[in-house]
Order: structure tokens, then sequence, then C-alpha cells
């Protein structure tokens, strides 16, 4: 009976939470701090590029994705290939999908729009050829050092890392984000970031 109470109450809890805060007995909740959890009702911050809104919980993660993405526009050309994935291209655990969703005007640069372990980092994967082929790269350290007892902390390949190593350079950073410029494009007229 304990057992079958610890699955109910949660989703319970989250469901009376939103009927309050949806007939207005309950303020929503803003998230300050990080591990604090949204739930259903509560407030996030949005930001929106090309007309898309995207939802964060932090004001912090709000912000660098703001920054980040208008760095990306102010610097790339429309029609340009982007990469989204996570710091350490070994680790395939996490993308930021929704910056593909933000910028419509980029096209994406790989097949992996998402990174699921065990198959972005396979043996004999596409994923270091298809981040050759970017312009940009964004990579997203926040989750690095994730640590799961499952597949998503087995190491793949370091070649996509040296692909990146190789073959761009960092051009912008900022928290957890780091945004990097394929070497072939670096002759482009475009002033270095403030």
């Amino acid at each position: 009976m304990l057992i079958f109470l610890g699955f109910i109450a949660p989703a319970f809890t989250r469901f009376y939470r939103s009927v309050r805060v949806t007939l207005g007995l309950v303020a929503p909740h803003q998230a300050t701090k990080t591990g604090e959890q949204l739930e259903p009702g509560d407030k996030g911050i949005f930001i929106v590029h090309h007309g898309r809104p995207f939802a964060f919980g932090f004001p912090y993660a709000a912000e660098e994705a703001d920054k980040l993405l208008t760095e990306l526009e102010r610097a790339s050309i429309p029609g340009q290939r982007l990469f989204v994935g996570p710091g350490d291209l070994r680790l395939t655990n996490y993308c930021d999908t929704y910056i593909y969703y933000l910028e419509p005007q980029l096209r994406p640069a790989t097949y992996f729009l998402e990174m699921n372990p065990g198959s972005a980092n396979a043996p004999h994967s596409r994923l270091a050829s298809d981040i050759a082929g970017a312009d940009w790269v964004i990579l997203n350290r926040r989750w690095d050092f994730l640590n799961e007892l499952n597949r998503s902390t087995a190491f793949g390949s370091d070649e996509p890392n040296q692909i990146v190593r190789e073959n761009f350079e960092l051009w912008w950073q900022r928290g957890a984000y780091l945004l990097f410029r394929n070497k072939r494009i670096s002759n482009a007229i475009i002033p270095p970031p403030p």
C-alpha cells in the first residue's frame, strides 16, 4: 500500500497545485536557485528569437541562452550550418535542441538533433563528419559532469572533440555555453564579439 501511495501522491500533489494556481488560490512560483523544481502553474522565463518563444526555469539560464543566440545571429549568415551538442562530445547525454527551433535561418549540421548515449557516440558514428561540415558549433558544458547509473556516462570516441579542436576557433563564451566558428569561414568580415 505504501509503495502505491508513493507513486500516486506526487502526481496528485502536482495536479492539485495546478488546479489551485489556475483558480487563483495560490500564486505561481518562480524558481530562483539551482535545484528548485518548477511545478504545473509555475512561471518560466521566456526568450524569443525570430518570433519563436522558449521557456527557461531559471533567470540565469534564460540570460545566457539569450546572449548566446544574439551573438550567433549577429555573426552568422542565413543558410549556414549549425551543430548543437554537449560540452564533451564523447558523452552524448544532452543537447539543447531548442536552439534549432529558435534559429530557423540556420540549417542543422547533423543527423543527430538529439544526443542519445550509444547512438550519436557509437563506434563508426557519423557525428564527427557532421561536425566537420558545420559552420558554427554550440557546446553546452552544463551537463558534462552528470553522473547517472546508465549508459550516459560511457565515453564514446574522442574524434568529434578533435574535429572541434582542429577545425574550429572559439568565437564567444558565456556561462556554460561555448560558440565556435569553423576556421574555413574565418576570413568572413565579421567584427569579433564585443
